[in-house]
């Protein structure tokens, strides 16, 4: 909100000069562009913070999925093929 309202205000300044009728006449429309970007960050933080949910909770809900425990799972079936290559069954008859 501070931001959008010092970005107006600068261009305002800039356009119109240091506090003459023409500035002071469109001063409010840097009111209403702090409140468009103090809405615009508010959504931007929403969306961020539901998307990150959304990834934890796929995270916690499907476990499998997570890349940490998938090198895991093929580490633990690679030394079960090693395992069974050194010491086989005795199946054979």
């Amino acid at each position: 909100m501070a931001a959008g309202f010092s970005i107006m205000l600068v261009l305002l300044l800039a356009s119109y000069g240091v506090f003459t009728s023409s500035f002071l006449l469109r001063l409010p429309f840097a009111f209403l562009f702090a409140f468009l970007c103090a809405g615009a960050g508010k959504a931007t933080g929403i969306y961020l913070a539901r998307r990150r949910l959304r990834l934890e909770l796929d995270q916690i809900l499907h476990p499998s999925s997570h890349p940490l425990l998938k090198e895991i799972q093929d580490a633990r079936y690679l030394d079960n093929i090693d395992i069974h290559l050194r010491f086989p069954s005795n199946d054979r008859v």
